[in-house]
């Protein structure tokens, strides 16, 4: 990422919480700031520090205090006059000060904000690694700031915080889809981009930003654009468009729905460690156990090949991570022989050197069919035809069929061969 694109983002922290190696992460860089600074102060514990060594180090030279974020944030709201947004909620007070404040309504409308409890709730991010950090950077980058513009880069970026927190939320629970998420992440950007070229001067605000005012919409969608629909593909080997072009959709969106479930569980403990409500080894212990029902699940809906084409490897999906070790299974083996092999200790050649020329020609017929049957529900599902419990259910009809049918021209030692996963 280049240096630009990266200021973009400081304001953010981790928005992209969806993206595979942040969410794969055994902590967020702010909750692991947060907890070696906890553990440390209390303990000492030099396992605290070797854990989250890599802590990159805040500047301390024209550091902004907490107390002075603070006191600005009192200030904020300490007018009486209001506004009605476009939702029919109370804006924010308009004053002399404020003047310079505003909010993206259209993502207040879409999330359902109700804008008193944005206004008392984000006051949380007060002293939040990430807005700390993003003072300091405004202070280095512009002297002699006037103090209502200040005041109104606190308001906004704390909002900024609480409406990005409000979106993750949202995708994570299933209340909206990818794309409306990719949008909404853009528009909150380039929301936020604006709210600067109100506030400062074009020198002002290169200074800031180091690319000019009228770019950063388009800097928004090339970084927005890059935002995957389906995180959890981890295979670096293959591009991800590919890797989803040779699995039945049904399952990628089961499986993103249990990764997500995994991402808001993780999401929580980071809150309750930051909370001071969970010890280090009790997130140890809750991550872990998160980990494993991903896993366990994704077992449950993928086969081997599949979970090789997805993760690069099983030792990829049990470790959240891309695996340097070659394919536990035959990658090519649906090229080679018309149909897939599950079993990682079997090869094409040694089926083709097993198997007779019509029991081979015979499986790539079932397997052929097979897709075709999942294809068509999928687009059912699409359409919205079938609901994603019948999709599964007539899936798992289809496979249970495939597999019998193979096992009528295949004896028990062949049919292992191909289709016995490790246990």
């Amino acid at each position: 990422m280049s240096r630009k694109n990266k200021i973009l983002l400081i304001g953010l922290g981790a928005l992209f919480i969806i993206m595979a190696v942040a969410a794969w992460s055994f902590l967020s860089t702010s909750t692991k700031r947060d907890m070696m600074n906890r553990t440390s102060e209390k303990t000492g514990s030099q396992s605290a520090t070797d854990l989250l060594k890599k802590r990159k180090p805040v500047k301390k030279r024209n550091r902004v205090g907490n107390q002075d974020i603070a006191a600005l944030a009192k200030a904020m709201d300490s007018n009486k006059g209001t506004k009605k947004g476009t939702a029919g909620k109370e804006m924010a007070p308009e004053t002399k000060k404020a003047a310079f404040v505003s909010y993206p309504e259209s993502l207040i409308t879409l999330l359902g904000i109700d804008m008193d409890k944005l206004l008392k709730e984000r006051e949380k991010y007060l002293s939040s690694v990430v807005h700390v950090e993003w003072m300091d950077h405004i202070h280095e980058s512009l002297k002699n700031l006037e103090p209502e513009k200040k005041e109104a880069m606190v308001k906004n970026h704390l909002t900024l915080l609480y409406i990005k927190e409000q979106l993750n939320d949202a995708y994570l629970s299933g209340k909206i889809d990818a794309k409306t998420f990719k949008d909404g992440i853009a528009e909150l950007m380039k929301w936020h981009q604006k709210t600067y070229q109100t506030l400062l001067s074009r020198d002002q605000y290169m200074a800031v930003f180091e690319i000019p005012p009228e770019k950063a919409g388009e800097y928004v969608d090339i970084m927005t654009a890059d935002i995957p629909q389906y995180s959890f593909i981890l295979n670096q080997s293959m591009p991800a468009d590919e890797v989803i072009k040779q699995i039945e959709g049904y399952k990628l969106e089961e499986v993103d729905s249990h990764f997500k479930t995994m991402i808001k569980i993780r999401d929580e403990i980071g809150k309750k460690i930051n909370a001071g409500e969970m010890t280090l080894e009790q997130a140890r212990a809750a991550f872990r156990e998160s980990q494993q029902a991903f896993v366990s699940e994704c077992n449950e809906i993928l086969t081997s090949h599949e979970i090789d084409l997805i993760f690069g490897s099983e030792a990829g999906l049990e470790a959240g991570m891309v695996s340097e070790k070659s394919p536990r299974v035959d990658m090519n083996a649906e090229e080679k022989l018309g149909f897939p092999i599950d079993n990682p200790d079997t090869t094409a050649e040694m089926v083709n050197n097993k198997l007779g020329e019509d029991q081979i020609e015979d499986i790539k017929f079932f397997h052929t069919e097979r897709k075709k049957e999942l294809d068509e529900i999928g687009k059912k599902l699409d359409a919205g035809e079938i609901t994603i419990e019948n999709a599964k259910n007539t899936a798992n009809d289809v496979e249970s069929t495939y597999k019998d049918n193979c096992r009528q021209v295949l004896d028990d030692e062949t049919y292992r061969m191909i289709f016995e996963k490790p246990r």
